[in-house]
């Protein structure tokens, strides 16, 4: 038997293929229901997935920038402690060789936070203070 064989219902192959019509057309119209609803499912876990991906990529994202507060405060607090102890100056080169050129702003940044807490106005006031 051959292939066209198998889709012959009919002597006919254009009544045949009519038939063959109908019946498809008949099917897909009896499926729809279940169709879209397993489309719908499909999209609802989806996006749940990606809500949920959203989601711990945010978490993330400021556990992240919690732990680089802490570390431009602890970069901070020891540059405070140098200026508590008399230094003026503080050389980074290290610091910029390994972290970059944003280094000297982090550091900046965080003696500012710590010289805001004690009270201080500026740097020159700092010098040679007990930082506690």
């Amino acid at each position: 038997m051959s292939a066209t064989g198998v889709f012959m219902i009919v002597p006919s192959a254009l009544l045949s293929a009519l038939i063959w019509i109908v019946l498809l057309a008949v099917l897909l119209y009896a499926a729809r229901v279940p169709v879209h609803r397993v489309v719908l499912s499909a999209s609802r876990g989806l996006h749940r997935a990606f809500r949920m991906g959203a989601f711990s990529v945010q978490k993330a994202e400021e556990r992240i920038a919690q732990r680089n507060r802490e570390v431009l405060l602890a970069q901070g607090r020891e540059a405070a402690e140098r200026v508590a102890t008399g230094a003026c100056l503080v050389q980074l080169y290290t610091g910029l060789i390994y972290r970059g050129p944003t280094t000297a702003r982090d550091i900046n940044e965080g003696l500012l936070a710590l010289l805001e807490r004690d009270g201080f106005d500026s740097v020159t006031e700092a010098v040679g203070a007990d930082l506690d």
